[in-house]
């Protein structure tokens, strides 16, 4: 799995997708995530896909929920928040 992301500002009066993440191994037809920011296009392909964290393993949507983007099961460095999927 590889998440990416691209700002698509599409001609609609909304800002709410402008962005869109996807997974480049996927098939054309999805699944995407979309927000308004970058942020919020990762953590909406994250609800889809099951994507791990890249520090235990755990589902990431789990760490967003519970430990506000922190990785509850490892000790140490709480200030990398760097959660994108792998």
């Amino acid at each position: 799995m590889k998440i990416k992301t691209v700002q698509v500002n599409p001609p609609i009066p909304t800002r709410a997708f402008d962005w869109c993440a996807y997974d480049e191994d996927a098939p054309e037809e999805g699944p995407y995530g979309w927000g308004k920011t970058e942020r919020e296009a990762l953590l909406e392909i994250t609800r889809i896909l099951p994507v791990p964290c890249k520090k235990c393993g755990f589902d990431f949507w789990e760490h967003s929920q519970t430990s506000g983007y922190r990785c509850p099961n490892t000790a140490g460095d709480y200030e990398d928040n760097n959660y994108t999927p792998k």
